[in-house]
């Protein structure tokens, strides 16, 4: 599926992925905090309200869903399946705008199969187009 306005471009999004890791920027954003945001270069007011209106509900939903999530905000590590990351990142992807098919394409075709979340969500953008 696709967003009806996609948040930020791939660019931006690898910049908020670069500055914020992937277990902080989850609690960043169903927080709200957008001071937070904006200390990624290239993160102004606008784009750091603009990421939280999209995604805040979404993140929020997901959060509220894994009751097992400690409540703190620092990284956290978390053992997952190669699958359910791959399976977080479409979905992250999605997120942001992305149709779903193309989304899962960049994805299968990223790097290394035990890769972090953040790592194969920073390969796929660079496999997808700027435009959604």
């Amino acid at each position: 599926t696709t967003c009806a306005s996609a948040a930020v471009s791939s660019s931006v999004a690898l910049a908020i992925l670069s500055g914020v890791p992937a277990a902080e920027l989850r609690h960043v954003v169903a927080d709200g905090d957008r001071v937070r945001l904006q200390k990624v270069p290239g993160v102004g007011k606008k784009t750091a309200e603009r990421v939280l209106l999209e995604l805040g509900d979404r993140v929020r939903r997901l959060l509220a869903a894994s009751p097992d999530e400690p409540p703190e905000h620092p990284a956290t590590t978390v053992t997952t399946t190669a699958g359910s990351v791959r399976d977080d990142a479409v979905s992250a992807l999605a997120n942001l705008g992305y149709a779903e098919a193309a989304a899962r394409k960049a994805v299968d075709a990223a790097g290394d199969p035990d890769a972090d979340l953040e790592t194969v969500i920073r390969d796929a953008l660079q496999r997808l187009p700027h435009a959604r």
